[in-house]
């Protein structure tokens, strides 16, 4: 695990444990300030990650994948004999909510509500931008400036 650690400059030593949650990744603590994933999900990486960059300015934190020192979001790596790719995220303080907690849910509904506000303002830029590209489209395939 060193060896692929080393391509966010950690060193030992570093505190490794197994997160016990989450279903998707298999997980890692690195010590109080970094989770490194093992992606299962290969196929939406780029999604994956695209994502929480965009969430940024939030009220609440979401897990930014942290680069490599070479710019990269996600490594290739060797973990216990097999060819993996990792990412690695800051550690997000918090716990799980508890069921029946009402003020939990009522926190985790306000949340729900800001990523919904934030979903819509996005499809309404991606149904925007399509037209906005035929316009460009058109204009370069005609000849007009845009000036006019």
């Amino acid at each position: 695990m060193m060896r692929l650690l080393r391509a966010w400059d950690l060193r030992e030593p570093v505190q490794v444990r197994p997160v016990t949650a989450g279903t998707n990744n298999t997980s890692y603590y690195l010590g109080d300030d970094f989770v490194l994933r093992i992606h299962k999900n290969k196929g939406f990486l780029e999604y994956e990650h695209a994502v929480p960059r965009a969430l940024r300015g939030l009220s609440f934190a979401v897990p930014v994948p942290v680069p490599t020192v070479d710019g990269q979001s996600v490594v290739e790596g060797e973990l216990d004999g097999q060819v993996v790719l990792a990412s690695l995220a800051r550690r997000i303080p918090g716990e799980h909510p508890q069921r029946g907690n009402v003020v939990q849910a009522e926190i985790c509904g306000s949340a729900h509500a800001e990523l919904d506000r934030v979903r819509r303002a996005a499809q309404t830029v991606m149904t925007i931008l399509p037209r906005a590209c035929e316009v460009v489209s058109w204009r370069t395939a005609s000849g007009a400036s845009g000036n006019e």
